[in-house]
């Protein structure tokens, strides 16, 4: 049974959803999500707020990659911490996700996910930088795409640059519900636009619905709940 607060949460997302969405397109709402993983860069520390912000605290993990120097990452996830319900820290090596949980990929690494034995774990690495920059949104989409497939979900929000693109179209074609920010809520429109142009995309929502979004895509329409 969903609590009262859930299910007045439950209502009000469905009246809303209802209106826009066409619930019997490929990708099932409500099927299972082991991992969100959100990309982003110029504007995105801001953006990530306010989408991060209106995720209950019963949600698969959450990985965010956001281009930020090392001496940074710590305090933006101090910072997300005061403000969302759900947990957050910096990734540590080797780490299992845990469900309730945001994991900001840390500076000057780049951060993957693994799927082993039905659990995911986040892997840091120095390796080469990717598009210049590391932490690479590609890297850590296209670990997803290969390690969690399907059982995905992935969203690429404001930056300038393609980085993510490429990784994200990886995630669709295996399977993955993906999710673009449109050029109208972007303060630059440069990664999301090249997602969408090359068909990484399944939908392209303004920043005010993304999180909303991810709820309804993990089932709490179905009657997704704590376990």
């Amino acid at each position: 049974m969903l609590d009262k607060g859930i299910s007045s949460t439950n209502s009000i997302i469905n009246k809303k959803l209802d209106k826009d969405y066409n619930t019997t397109q490929k990708w099932k709402v409500g099927k299972e999500v082991d991992l969100i993983v959100i990309g982003a860069s110029a504007g995105g520390a801001d953006a990530l707020i306010e989408v991060l912000k209106v995720l209950p605290d019963y949600l698969p993990p959450v990985l965010v990659v956001q281009h930020m120097e090392a001496k940074f990452t710590g305090l933006y996830a101090r910072r997300i911490s005061s403000i969302c319900k759900m947990k957050v820290s910096e990734v540590k090596d080797g780490e299992m996700a845990q469900q309730g949980h945001i994991y900001i990929a840390p500076g000057g690494y780049h951060t993957t996910a693994v799927k082993i034995s039905n659990k995911v774990f986040l892997k840091l690495d120095i390796s080469a930088k990717v598009s210049g920059h590391r932490p690479s949104v590609n890297v850590a989409f296209e670990s997803v795409a290969r390690s969690i497939g399907n059982r995905a979900i992935g969203v690429i929000l404001t930056g300038m640059g393609d980085d993510g693109a490429q990784g994200l179209l990886k995630m669709r074609n295996a399977g993955a519900y993906t999710v673009g920010q449109n050029k109208e809520t972007c303060l630059v429109y440069g990664m999301p636009r090249v997602a969408k142009e090359i068909g990484a995309v399944t939908r392209q929502l303004p920043l005010c619905d993304i999180g909303m979004d991810i709820v309804f895509r993990c089932g709490l329409r179905t009657g997704f709940k704590k376990t």
